[in-house]
């Protein structure tokens, strides 16, 4: 299934939509969900899979991900999952 995100004008009006592979070959702004878990005093990052398609392995912010065009920030939550591993 691929995945289609709204992409938009660098001031944020909406310009239609387009393929997750083609929004990122293109440089086309798109939306996020980003979430960064803070602890006591430190920040938790998250180690990326293996099996994602960039930038595997290496450290990331807590919880992110693509936001496609049917879904709102509200199901962002998603990109949550309590089985990361978390470093602080």
């Amino acid at each position: 299934m691929k995945e289609i995100l709204n992409i938009y004008s660098d001031n944020y009006v909406h310009k239609g939509t387009m393929k997750r592979d083609e929004v990122h070959k293109k440089g086309e702004w798109h939306e996020t969900f980003q979430c960064i878990f803070i602890m006591e005093d430190s920040l938790l990052f998250q180690l990326r899979s293996q099996t994602v398609n960039d930038y595997k392995e290496l450290l990331d912010v807590t919880v992110g991900g693509h936001l496609l065009s049917t879904e709102t920030v509200e199901d962002g939550i998603r990109e949550i999952d309590i089985h990361s591993h978390f470093f602080i």
